[in-house]
């Protein structure tokens, strides 16, 4: 398996990778962690093809999504006086692997037995007596502090100790920028292939500009951005001006020397609105513009 999924051109996403695929063959937890967006759960299931256990079956769970009240039965299975067994998470991923997503959401009523099913490889079906004991692996992701929910109480040190000896960080889109290019064109053309329209492409400019925006929602928001854009204007060359106005405002504000630009802007009106005893009639006509532009740029600044 070669982990052709993820692009890997950048050194940062070319360590994480090279890390995945050694660990991979081996059968030992491993908790991936990252921004929202980074591709945890992709790498998780590149590792899960890459392993010795690939025709095995992979049950991911939210782990947000499990009850509070439940999550024992919901976890590892229940079995009612009369009623036949109702297995688990566990029991359906017994011989392959369990991708516990965003397990710092894990109920804490239930943290002791994952760790007894990582120490011991045995889990207990609510209303029965004796455990089962069938392998299984446990791959989980997270996009939260660990260390401060164990700090909140919130996770218990132990389960969190087992679970982060083999620890891998997904750097944020940002800190990847060498695969922009390649993963703007993958997204573009998968999307053309889904949505039977002609792949978009990217102008130098746009590139330019999508270099200097922060990405806070990383490739998932990458891939939203290529959905949006291949649907309005398939076959487009995309240039700046076509991309959507809070990534223009943002990537200006993060151009070299913008923020320098801004603070003396901010100054300037501030130093006039001063001088003028917070009259904006007057600061304006010390600043040689109009009211309402003075209005948007203390509305723009938050300087109202």
């Amino acid at each position: 398996m070669s982990f052709s999924a993820i692009s890997q051109q950048s050194p940062a996403m070319a360590q994480v990778v090279d890390s995945a695929r050694l660990l991979a063959a081996l059968d030992v937890p491993v908790l991936l962690q990252g921004e929202t967006g980074v591709g945890k759960t992709l790498l998780a299931e590149q590792m899960v093809a890459a392993s010795t256990r690939p025709e095995q079956p992979l049950v991911s769970i939210n782990c947000a999504a499990l009850s509070a009240q439940r999550a024992a039965e919901q976890l590892f299975g229940e079995r009612r006086p009369g009623q036949p067994l109702q297995p688990g998470y566990v029991q359906s991923a017994a011989g392959g692997t369990l991708l516990l997503d965003e397990v710092a959401e894990l109920p804490l009523a239930v943290q002791g037995s994952l760790l007894r099913l990582l120490e011991q490889g045995e889990w207990q079906v609510v209303g029965e007596s004796r455990p089962h004991q069938q392998p299984v692996r446990i791959l989980a992701t997270s996009n939260a502090d660990m260390l401060a929910r164990v700090r909140a109480g919130d996770f218990r040190m132990d389960l969190y100790q087992r679970l982060a000896v083999v620890a891998v960080q997904l750097p944020p889109l940002r800190e990847r920028l060498d695969d922009l290019p390649v993963l703007l064109r993958e997204c573009s053309e998968q999307v053309a292939d889904q949505y039977h329209v002609s792949p978009i492409r990217f102008s130098a400019s746009a590139l330019k500009l999508l270099r200097r925006y922060r990405w806070p929602g990383n490739v998932r928001e990458l891939k939203n951005l290529c959905q949006r854009l291949s649907l309005l204007l398939p076959g487009r060359v995309i240039d700046a001006s076509n991309l959507p106005a809070e990534m223009l405002a943002e990537s200006q504000r993060s151009r070299p020397g913008a923020m320098d630009l801004i603070g003396r802007e901010v100054a300037l009106i501030q130093k006039a609105l001063d001088e003028a005893g917070g009259n904006k009639s007057r600061a304006a006509r010390l600043l040689g513009i109009s009211r309402d532009t003075l209005n948007y740029r203390l509305r723009k600044y938050k300087l109202v």
